[in-house]
Parts: C-alpha cells; structure tokens; sequence
C-alpha cells in the first residue's frame, strides 16, 4: 500500500480498530476533514456503509494488516489519545492473563534462553459462562446501546479479539440456547463482505453473519 495515513488519520484508524466503535461519519473523533475521510475510504482502509440516513465509518481488512505493519506509527499530541491508549492496555491486560505473559516479557522481551509461556483460552460451559458478560458489553457498545440492534460478527470478534474464535462461539451458542441473543444471517448478498463470510458462525449447516443481543 503506497498511501501512508497521517497522524490523525492513523489515531483514527487505532480508535476504531481497539475500540470497536463504528460512529457515523459526523461524530468521528478525533474529527477528520471531509478530504481526509475520502482519502481513508479511498485506500480501502475505512468502509463508508450508509445505515438509514446515515453513513457510518467501519475499519476494513486492510485496516487490520496495515496496522499490524505500522504498531509504530507517528501519533498527534491529541486529548482523543487517552481512549485509546487506556482500551490497549486493558486488552492487553486480558491476553496476557489469558496466556499466562509476563509484562516483563511485554516491556523488557523474554529473558535469554527462556522459552515465551502460552496457555490456550479455556473452552467450555464454563468458560462460555464468564464470557457471556464481556460478549453482550461488547454487543451493547457496537449497537450504540440497544439491544435488539443488529451487530455484525465481523465486528464484535474485531472488538474481543483476545478471546479465541472457539471461546467465543461457544458462547454465543449458549446465549442462543438461554435466549440472550438471535444469530441471524445476512439475507441481502449486496451488504456481504468477505469479512463477514470470514467472521461468519456456521450453525446445523446454515451461515450466521450477525448477532441481535436480547433486552
């Protein structure tokens, strides 16, 4: 990719990716000028998808693999870098609990010779149970607050993605047993994306794309 995002459009970029907000275009933040969202859209790293009136603003694939290439990137000096940067670490509080990493490891890299530690998220009733909760927070931060709203599996395992795609469907398939969420699939083949048939649960042989958290 030749285009390379400035420094607000990069802080952008990280908001959206880590927090899992899709907010209409009006009420990105930090604020961008029309040419610069058009050129986000244009190098394929937002997605401008019109919802009723509005048209809100969603990370691409291309998102994800630029940022996994730019960790780096040169930031502005911005109130709106708090957010972010608080959404990071409590992420990546959950992965190293989840694996068993030492921060040291994190900040000052694995001692010489030592092998990095790695333990499996859980699996299981159980653990389907203690995810239930950080599923439907997610649900809720996705749909704006509603419940009965429709969210994309593309963007809910964007917004958990320490958990494990087994852990997660395993939970989801239980708050569908409890009545805590309808899976439902994407009817209209215009609005699917590759994303969504990647993201897609696979439920009696039939494709789920989206999520609707109960009330």
């Amino acid at each position: 990719m030749n285009f390379a995002p400035s420094p607000t459009q990069a802080l952008v970029l990280w908001r959206l990716l880590f927090t899992g907000e899709q907010p209409p275009q009006s009420r990105l933040r930090p604020a961008l000028s029309h040419k610069d969202r058009r050129a986000l859209v244009a190098a394929g790293l937002l997605e401008a998808e019109r919802r009723g009136r509005v048209t809100h603003l969603v990370p691409s694939d291309q998102a994800w693999d630029w940022a996994l290439a730019h960790l780096d990137a040169p930031l502005p000096r911005s109130v709106h870098a708090g957010p972010v940067l608080q959404c990071v670490l409590a992420k990546l509080q959950t992965l190293m609990r989840a694996y068993d990493i030492p921060l040291a490891e994190v900040v000052g890299g694995a001692r010489p010779g030592a092998a990095p530690r790695r333990r499996p998220h859980a699996t299981g009733p159980a653990a389907s149970a203690e995810l239930i909760p950080l599923v439907r927070v997610a649900c809720l931060r996705l749909s704006g607050g509603r419940t009965n709203a429709r969210v994309r599996l593309t963007a809910l395992r964007a917004a958990l993605l320490h958990v494990g795609r087994t852990a997660l469907d395993d939970a989801l398939l239980a708050m569908e047993r409890g009545g805590d969420v309808v899976l439902m699939t994407l009817d209209n083949p215009a609005e699917r994306k590759p994303a969504d048939e990647r993201a897609a649960l696979h439920v009696a042989g039939e494709t789920r794309h989206l999520v609707y958290l109960a009330r």
